[in-house]
Parts: C-alpha cells; structure tokens; sequence
C-alpha cells in the first residue's frame, strides 16, 4: 500500500481538497458560502457586491464594481495561477449576452443544440414547430401508444436523447421542460411512439436553434459578469 503525498486531479479526494483550499482562502477574503449552492460565494462592501461561482477551477464573477472585482482577481491570484477570460460569454455550453444599453441579459444553446441534432443524425431532418400535439397521451394503456417495445440499443438511444433534452429544458428552454419531463417516465420500457415523439422535440430544437431567453430590465441591474 502506497500514501499519496498529492491528491491527483479528477478524483474525488483531489475535488474535496480543493473545495476546501479554495473555501478556505475565500473565506478569508471575507466572503460567504451561499445557502443555496456551496460552490457559489459573495461578499457585500457598502453598495458594491460580488459573487463567485466555481465550476471546478472555472470561475465566473458577478459584480457591480469593476474595482471590487480587480482587487478580488489580484487576491486570488496571490494563491492561484489565473487566467482573466474578460467579460463572459460563454458558460457550460451557453452563450451569454449582456446588453448593459437595453438592460438584458440573453442565453443561448445554439452550438449545444447543434453538437446533439449531429450526435443523433438529425442535423438535415425537417424542423417542427409545435413541442406537443393536442391531447397528446404517452401512458402505456394510451390507445395511441405502440405496443412495439424499442430494442436494447434504441433504449439507449432513447435515453440519451432525453438527457441531452433535458440540458437544454432547464437551461435556455423552458417551453419543452413539461414535455420532456413526461417522456422521461418511461426510461424502462419505451416504446416506438415514444422514440417519434422525442425526436419530434429535437426538430422544435431545429427550429428555435438560434432562439435565446431574455431576461429584462425589471430584473436587470448593471452587473460586470467576468470570468
């Protein structure tokens, strides 16, 4: 048996140590762990605040003071090697446009949507407008549900396409979250009418794969997002 003297990157040890390395350093900048998500901190000076949400060693930084950011990066850098990407526009697949003029703040998947439309063949297939038909009824004894069951690799298949579609559902497309919430309790056992219906949800992905959320002025204040 042999003792690590170094935690190695990508295991779960290493990823704990370095929560707590950079927790405690974070901390001492007088910051504090949100309730919410314990890998999100901030910290409150007078009027001027800034968060810090850590993705790993990828940090994006939310503020209203440019200084209060400058002087936090210089702090950090005393502890760690980093890298100032500027102002963000891209975070975990999602294009981020911030119009300080108009007040918004807009999200987008494009590049995502267009990575799993390929991923799955679908990249020429017709788009659909519609995330689901009238009435539509997917439970098993539905008189309009296939009684053909899909077979060990179209399972597969199947499930993946709901993982990827659900990314996108909590991300920057709320209007199929309901949809593929439902086809997601069929995971098990789903059947061919399934397999159409979730493909159908990739071709409305086709047609609103430029489409972004926006979100407006009402809750817009003039925040620097960097990273």
């Amino acid at each position: 048996m042999l003792r690590l003297k170094q935690l190695l990157y990508r295991t779960k040890q290493g990823a704990h140590h370095w929560y707590e390395e950079l927790k405690r350093i974070l901390l001492s900048f007088d910051f504090k762990v949100s309730v919410a998500d314990e890998a999100t901190f901030y910290k409150v000076d007078g009027n001027n605040f800034l968060v810090i949400a850590a993705a790993t060693d990828d940090f994006t930084i939310a503020t209203n003071s440019r200084s209060l950011s400058t002087k936090t990066k210089a702090d950090l850098n005393r502890h760690f090697e980093l890298v100032n990407l500027g102002d963000i526009n891209w975070l975990l697949g999602v294009s981020v446009t911030c119009n300080f003029e108009n007040k918004t703040i807009s999200l987008g998947q494009q590049a995502y949507v267009e990575q799993i439309l390929a991923r799955f063949g679908l990249t020429d297939a017709r788009p659909d407008v519609t995330p689901m038909e009238s009435g539509a009824d997917y439970l098993f004894d539905s008189p309009s549900i296939s009684p053909t069951l899909l077979t060990p690799a179209e399972k597969t298949t199947y499930c993946e396409m709901i993982g990827s579609l659900m990314y996108c559902a909590t991300m920057t497309r709320t209007d199929i979250a309901y949809a593929v919430s439902m086809l997601s309790q069929f995971l098990e056992a789903p059947r061919t009418t399934h397999m159409k219906a979730v493909k159908s949800y990739f071709l409305l992905s086709t047609w609103y794969e430029t489409s972004q959320t926006c979100f407006g002025r009402q809750y817009f204040h003039r925040w620097i997002f960097g990273r």
